[in-house]
């Protein structure tokens, strides 16, 4: 019974000494031609690495004045939306920002050695004539309150059984 004790108690102490997973959270502030102000916040498991489309159900937040929003596209290379293909735009990395009316505007983000999509840091646009800004962060995600109940149920359950078995040693 103490070989049980002691297992338990060590998954349980991995559990709380456990490091927090973290994220890839995106801030992005730009312009279109017209000059009318967009935002998005946009947090995942990691770093964008395909191209990918997101809706705007799945940002943590989205702004665009005059318009709403349409939802997000991360594109890997600038090349993939120009025809005929513009040699200036190869290997740079774009966001898509949709304005919900079907018209989007597209910021492309210079290469660097990481790539801004895939390395934390603060990018404004090198290519294009609407400004705007790329903040890439690894941020830790906080625990869901259902893992901390059951953490807390666990916690309880060993200081009964701990409890339980002192009582039970001390009468004999």
């Amino acid at each position: 019974m103490k070989l049980h004790l002691a297992t338990a108690s060590l998954v349980l102490a991995a559990a709380v000494l456990a490091p927090a997973q973290a994220a890839v959270r995106y801030t992005f502030s730009g312009s279109n031609v017209e000059n009318i102000p967009a935002a998005f916040s946009l947090t995942v498991p990691d770093f964008i690495t395909v191209d990918t489309f997101f809706p705007v159900e799945s940002l943590d937040s989205c702004s665009a004045i005059t318009s709403s929003c349409g939802g997000v596209t991360f594109n890997m290379d600038g090349v993939e939306y120009n025809t005929p293909p513009d040699i200036l735009t190869t290997g740079l990395q774009v966001i898509e920002f949709g304005i919900g009316d079907g018209r989007a505007f597209f910021h492309y983000f210079a290469p660097t050695p990481g790539l801004p999509f895939s390395t934390p840091g603060i990018y404004s646009t090198s290519f294009d004539f609407n400004p705007a800004t790329l903040t890439v962060a690894v941020v830790t995600a906080v625990p869901e309150p259902m893992s901390m109940e059951m953490l807390l149920v666990g916690v309880g359950v060993m200081v009964g059984v701990l409890r339980r078995r002192r009582r039970v040693g001390g009468a004999r």
